[in-house]
């Protein structure tokens, strides 16, 4: 299959997920300079602590340096999971409304090819069904015919 090269298929899902952990990380990050800040404030002296304001800023930077690399990350994580959904939704669709059924196909590294196999095998069940059922309709069709021309190939 191809390689997809749009990595925000499924936006709002995707971006979802990713502001609920960038903002578990914020929460996080100021939670903990709200504590180095009183931390410091009782034991060093204020001019000391106007000084490491600067580092503070610094640290602060840095932190959303690792804000914005993590977005991108979790954006190309999900991707694996959320990439293959539209076009799955897109195939079930179809094969609701044509009555034509079909394997689904993912690539090996989504994270859902677990889901989609066991999709496969109910598929597979389903058609099989479908071809037992209408076999015994045509073995059916084919012995009335049979009794009412009074022809047997067996004769």
């Amino acid at each position: 299959m191809k390689r997809r090269k749009k990595f925000l298929v499924n936006k709002p899902e995707q971006l979802k997920f990713v502001f609920v952990i960038i903002f578990i990380f914020v929460i996080f990050t100021v939670f903990i300079l709200w504590n180095i800040y009183f931390l410091l404030k009782e034991i060093v002296p204020t001019n000391i602590i106007s000084a490491s304001i600067k580092q503070i800023s610094v640290f602060v930077i840095g932190n959303i340096a690792i804000i914005v690399f993590t977005a991108i990350f979790i954006i190309r994580y999900t991707h694996r999971f959320y990439g293959p959904i539209p076009r799955i939704r897109k195939e079930l669709d179809m094969m609701i409304e044509n009555n034509e059924y079909h394997l689904l196909r993912v690539r090996n590294k989504d994270s859902i090819k677990k889901l989609i196999d066991s999709m496969n095998v109910i598929i597979e069940k389903l058609v099989n069904e479908r071809k037992s059922r209408e076999q015994m309709q045509l073995e059916e069709k084919f012995g009335e015919k049979q009794e009412k021309t009074g022809y047997d190939k067996n004769i």
